[in-house]
């Protein structure tokens, strides 16, 4: 079987070795070996079941290469994707803000990731798996001010290398000035300044179920999956994503952290909980919002990781969902999770994934308490008022919700810093997602 750093081992468990590099998204070489293991890995199903294992062992995980790590999640996909027995089509679509720098190689710019041509690979490898699978790619420009912009940029890469056929490029201003009808929530955004990547999400998934994202599939199931522009999740993971929706899943939802099987890949190496969320900067702020959104919203309770961007809904449910949609800020995800419920008649389906944190180029950074969290809370307030509380309420949910709508920074940063001093202090196991705090307790940590 495949050692800890990649080797043949001829031992039935061999004893984990510290990793031999850092997960680098910009190494070219690094990518191409997740896929040359996992390629491995498909070949030889006993020695992908006992790397499971050790991954699947949180004490041991750290020790393990992450392209191991990575590639076993892909190979698992691979095996995946071979359980379809029906032609499937797979449009897969990201947005693209100051994405000028990581689309490009690394030797153009040291954030280099060459996603675009990344993606392409990951896919092709895992649709080379089964031959009923085919797929298209579209990429949104969610309002890039870079000049040129990353919509602009990505155009020039996909005519030069003759792709047009295979990658659709877009633009959220061109479907806000012809006033595309996707929902009149989207009718309303003035400008992509209203959006922060859900619009453009929006826009890319609405064009792939009418096929202005190129060319509808005929006989074939229709899956849409929407993923992040950098390479944190790599793209051949795709095959654990569609697989439940099309047995009846309204959507799948990948999660970083807090599930049995996620992976988060750091400076330190690869982590399984309670580390890979315990050691997190931001792990309060995580905390809360859950706790909050598992309350205000219960549907997606089960969902630990409604952000990631790792998502796949078949073409009709996203035809529907996207038609209800009104919320294209940070708390997207929510809503789309949640209309997809309703409009599917079933439950998102949460897939462990493996994730790679990349935090040098990030628009999104998020370790301090800023007035962008206490934001995400009043929408999902707002989620609450307009789609869960005329249904069905509690007066627990009520009085959260009504705390939550008053909620100022100060406030916020109060409860956030005292439940880190709360954490440093605790002892025994970590509860992790499993905390919830009582009104009272959070009006007083807000006082100070």
């Amino acid at each position: 079987m495949l050692g800890a750093d990649g080797s043949r081992m001829n031992q039935a468990k061999p004893a984990p070795t510290s990793p031999t590099l850092r997960r680098d998204l910009t190494d070219p070489e690094q990518q191409a070996r997740v896929l040359s293991v996992a390629d491995e890995l498909v070949a030889d199903p006993d020695a992908l079941a006992e790397l499971q294992v050790l991954v699947g062992d949180a004490s041991q995980l750290p020790s393990i290469d992450p392209i191991i790590v990575e590639a076993a999640s892909c190979a698992a996909s691979a095996m995946n994707l071979r359980a379809i027995a029906t032609p499937v089509h797979f449009s897969i679509v990201w947005a693209m803000y100051r994405e000028t720098e990581r689309i490009v190689s690394r030797d153009q710019h040291p954030h280099g990731e060459d996603f675009l041509f990344e993606k392409l690979r990951q896919i092709a490898w895992l649709a080379d798996h089964n031959s009923l699978v085919s797929w298209n790619l579209i990429a949104v420009d969610d309002g890039c001010p870079a000049q040129p912009s990353s919509g602009d940029v990505a155009e020039s890469l996909v005519n030069e290398a003759g792709l047009s056929s295979r990658v659709r490029v877009l633009r959220l201003a061109d479907a806000l000035a012809r006033r595309h009808p996707i929902s009149d929530g989207f009718s309303a955004l003035e400008s992509t300044d209203d959006s922060r990547k859900g619009g453009a999400i929006a826009y890319g998934m609405w064009a792939a179920v009418t096929g202005r994202g190129g060319v509808l599939p005929v006989g074939a199931e229709h899956v849409v999956i929407y993923t992040d522009a950098d390479l944190s999740t790599n793209l051949a993971q795709a095959g654990s994503l569609v697989l439940p929706v099309l047995q009846g899943a309204s959507a799948a939802a990948g999660q970083r952290y807090g599930v049995p099987g996620a992976v988060l890949v750091k400076e330190a190496g690869a982590m399984a909980e309670p580390q890979s969320t315990g050691t997190k900067p931001d792990k309060m702020i995580v905390l809360l919002r859950h706790h909050v959104r598992a309350t205000l919203v219960p549907q997606l309770a089960p969902v630990l990781d409604t952000q990631a961007g790792f998502k796949a809904l078949r073409a009709d449910v996203v035809g529907a969902a996207l038609s209800r949609l009104d919320a294209f800020t940070e708390t997207f995800d929510v809503e789309l999770l949640l209309h997809a419920v309703d409009v599917g008649e079933a439950e998102i389906a949460p897939v462990p994934i493996v994730f790679t944190e990349d935090f040098a180029a990030t628009n999104f950074p998020s370790v301090d308490p800023e007035q962008r969290h206490v934001d995400m809370l009043h929408q999902i307030v707002e989620i609450h008022d307009r789609l869960v509380a005329p249904g069905s309420d509690t007066a627990t949910a009520r009085e959260l919700r009504n705390f939550v709508a008053d909620l100022d920074l100060a406030g916020y940063a109060a409860i956030i810093e005292a439940l880190r001093a709360r954490d440093v202090s605790r002892t025994g196991p970590d509860p992790l997602f499993g905390q919830h705090w009582d009104l009272a307790t959070l009006r007083s940590l807000a006082a100070g």
